[in-house]
């Protein structure tokens, strides 16, 4: 689907993929500003994120409730003038750097340079934002909610990793361990009950559990799905 300009064509509403006549030499590149490009790319529901080549972010798509970072609820993509070299580059503080980007169904999660974890975008109902906030605080969808504005998500510690998924989000932290938080109607923050966590003030940093993967089990990699979240471990 291309409702919303999230294959960054500046075609309004073309599919593309549906015919074998579009694939191949005919299915046309995403449009990146002058000499960028992509290397590492996320998708969620209705919009879509890469690092670029300069280690800077890129989001376009659906831009409903902040989630393409860049202070409006504009869309991007879905238009000539709002592609190429029309596309914003996502701030996230001065002389920060990405590491990595992930997409959850309506917000967005990085790994900066240093380590930490940024989040932005989605309706944050469920504490997918880790700033025990919920709904007070939506960041991404007006002026002067990104850069440095932006607040960190306390994790008490670095991260390695980080995934999003429906409407929660896991880091995979520098002692190995794994943190979720966010809604947890199906076990997928893995505590062991259906306690939503992050939503509320006292639930972040030192307060926030790592899940447990099992006696002497450490984290390799996670990775989130819309429900569920899955940990490779050191034993692969």
């Amino acid at each position: 689907r291309n409702a919303q300009g999230q294959l960054l064509l500046g075609i309004p509403d073309a599919e593309f993929g549906t015919s074998v006549s579009q694939l191949g030499d005919n299915l046309p590149y995403a449009s990146f500003p002058s000499g960028r490009y992509a290397k590492q790319i996320a998708s969620g529901y209705s919009s879509t994120c890469a690092v670029t080549d300069d280690d800077r972010l890129l989001c376009w798509g659906e831009g409903t409730d902040g989630r393409l970072g860049l202070e409006s609820t504009a869309t991007y993509g879905s238009s000539g003038s709002t592609v190429g070299d029309s596309l914003p580059f996502v701030s996230l503080g001065t002389g920060r750097t990405v590491k990595k980007v992930t997409v959850g169904s309506a917000h967005v999660c990085v790994l900066l340079d240093n380590y930490r974890v940024k989040c932005f975008g989605g309706k944050n109902a469920n504490g997918e934002m880790g700033q025990g906030n919920a709904l007070s605080n939506k960041y991404g969808s007006g002026v002067g909610q990104m850069g440095d504005k932006l607040p960190y998500v306390n994790l008490n510690g670095y991260s390695l990793d980080v995934a999003a998924g429906g409407c929660h989000t896991c880091a995979y932290m520098q002692d190995y361990s794994v943190a979720c938080w966010g809604k947890t109607d199906g076990g997928q923050l893995g505590l062991g009950n259906a306690v939503n966590w992050g939503p509320l003030a006292g639930q972040m940093g030192a307060k926030l559990p790592r899940v447990n993967l099992g006696t002497n089990r450490f984290a390799n990699k996670v990775v989130a799905g819309y429900e569920h979240t899955c940990v490779l471990l050191d034993t692969y």
